[in-house]
């Protein structure tokens, strides 16, 4: 019996293809390999270290020695993704130190003298560990160890650290190592303020009232996974982070909250916010409490008529979409696929309450259980295309079915660095649309920036800058274009145009696109300054373009 082995440039399942990028060559496809005998072994066996190139450029995968390398463990042979034709299956399955699963073909991987992961550490026990690229080690304390992880989904260890966060800690062995420093008492003990409490702000202008949305916050911008104890919304909406949970910095509050819009009331919960997480204007307007928005939501549901909007993806007054991973959103979205998310698949309530969680899923960074999610999805509509009984109309309305959901997943492969798979998506989106020409511009502008994005992760930035030209062109053909998209559109290709040498138009797009959220968001609302403050720097020569398209996730 031999199996297929998937990797690198993997067939594409018809219809047309790009025509930009590198070419692909026979032995690139998943069926050079077809004769494999189940009982040969392969060359890394479980728990072997391999090394494999940082990034997914024809260079870096010629490059034998890796020197640039992402460093893990073997932790499976002869898998398969739900979606993958019959018979196709990758021989490796590798977990990389920062904690991705990743899965290729053995001209992929070299072999690593990088030390392996060993739980030597018990719980309780003080440990300080090298986050990142930093040199610096950081102390903390084993919550959970796992001995058998490379056979299971969990860490070896999960430590929470004196800065604050806990989080998973993958490896290498030589980057953990028993600690004599104390917990300070700072660390150990509890913060003064939970989620809901009112407290007063220092801020630029002088001390703002808000309530704590969430403690031990972390974003990107900051280094090395650090955690602050307290994110803050203040009541003119915006968002702030208390450095210190000390009162030069951030202290009980008298003042009362917004009053709620739905019930009027102002009285709130750790577990039931008043909140602003859309662009209504005012003093105090779109302060909600999250439960009476759920129920609102909820009654704006009638099964029986297609829905004219979704009442738990926007704000009904401003029309304003809730930013995924939101506390708003998260709420709307649970709600949404506990009421919806068992309907039949042919229902627009379904679509959107399994959109919405995917969503959702991927925000939280729980890419299997979106991939799982999507996968299904994806599975049930070409299943009910591929039996034939469905014409007419009906074959274009699952078509542009397939193809969002195919976008959808499209968004965890490029996170997750799954190249090969994030390409063959967007070749099979971009095929299906032009089966469905009318009407399809918008949606072949996503499927242009997600090819954007993949060329951009392989090195190839002159070919995404042609994708990204092609989809504002297409923009500026529609007149229905929604906000978020376009910012996205000139967001990107504005920092890609700069990294090319196309200065001024950069600068330009990126111009445009604050123009957008200036108008969606006003003046003072954090992302507009933050971006502001960006342009500012590109324009100055004070910061380069590079962070911008090596840190991109999709949906940023």
């Amino acid at each position: 019996m031999g199996r297929r082995c998937c990797g690198r440039g993997q067939k594409k399942r018809g219809g047309k293809s790009s025509s930009r990028g590198p070419a692909q060559t026979d032995s690139d496809s998943p069926t050079h390999q077809s004769s494999i005998d189940i009982n040969t072994p392969l060359a890394f066996g479980i728990g072997t270290r391999v090394k494999c190139p940082r990034d997914w450029s024809p260079k870096s995968l010629k490059d034998a020695s890796h020197t640039v390398a992402h460093i893990g463990t073997v932790v499976g042979h002869w898998g398969r993704l739900e979606h993958w034709p019959a018979g196709v299956f990758y021989p490796y399955l590798v977990r990389l130190d920062c904690g991705l699963l990743i899965h290729n073909v053995e001209e992929f991987f070299r072999e690593s003298d990088v030390p392996p992961m060993a739980v030597i550490f018990n719980i309780g026990s003080r440990v300080e560990c090298k986050l990142g690229t930093t040199d610096k080690w950081f102390p903390g304390t084993v919550l959970t160890c796992t001995d058998d992880w490379a056979r299971s989904n969990a860490p070896p260890y999960m430590i929470k650290f004196d800065y604050g966060r806990e989080r998973d800690f993958w490896g290498p062995k030589d980057c953990i190592r028993a600690s004599n420093v104390v917990a300070s008492e700072e660390m150990t003990q509890k913060l003064r303020f939970k989620v809901g409490d009112r407290v007063d702000c220092r801020y630029v202008d002088g001390w703002k009232s808000g309530t704590v949305i969430k403690t031990w916050y972390s974003q990107g911008s900051f280094d090395n996974d650090h955690a602050v104890p307290y994110q803050i919304q203040i009541d003119t909406g915006n968002y702030i982070f208390a450095p210190a949970d000390s009162d030069e910095c951030v202290k009980k509050s008298t003042v009362p909250p917004p009053s709620c819009w739905i019930c009027f009331d102002n009285e709130q919960s750790e577990t039931n916010l008043i909140l602003r997480e859309c662009a209504c204007r005012g003093e105090h307007n779109g302060f909600v409490h999250i439960d009476c928005l759920v129920k609102l939501a909820i009654s704006k549901v009638d099964k029986d008529r297609e829905p004219e909007f979704c009442p738990f993806g926007m704000c009904i007054t401003c029309n304003q979409p809730f930013k995924a991973g939101s506390h708003c959103y998260s709420a709307l979205t649970e709600a949404f696929y506990h009421i919806c998310g068992d309907d039949d698949i042919g229902s627009t309530w379904n679509k959107m309450a399994t959109t919405m969680m995917s969503e959702l899923l991927i925000s939280n960074e729980d890419y299997d259980g979106a991939t799982k999610l999507l996968q299904e999805r994806i599975a049930l509509i070409r299943s009910k295309i591929e039996q034939g009984n469905i014409q007419g109309d009906d074959v274009t309305c699952w078509t542009v079915d397939l193809s969002n959901f195919l976008l959808d997943l499209a968004q965890v492969y490029e996170i997750t660095k799954s190249i090969e798979d994030l390409k063959e998506i967007l070749d099979e989106s971009l095929a299906l649309i032009y089966i469905d020409e009318d009407g399809s511009s918008g949606k072949k502008s996503s499927v242009l920036l997600g090819l954007a994005r993949h060329a951009t992760l392989i090195d190839e930035k002159s070919v995404a800058l042609e994708y990204i030209e092609e989809a504002i062109t297409l923009h500026k053909e529609q007149t229905n274009f929604d906000c978020a998209r376009k910012f996205d559109i000139l967001h990107h290709a504005g920092h890609l145009n700069i990294e090319c040498n196309n200065r001024e138009r950069g600068i330009g797009q990126l111009s445009e696109a604050l123009e957008i959220i200036t108008t969606v968001y006003g003046h003072d609302h954090m992302q507009v300054c933050m971006l502001k403050e960006e342009l500012r720097k590109i324009r100055e020569g004070v910061i380069d373009n590079c962070n911008f398209l090596r840190n991109r996730h999709a949906g940023d």
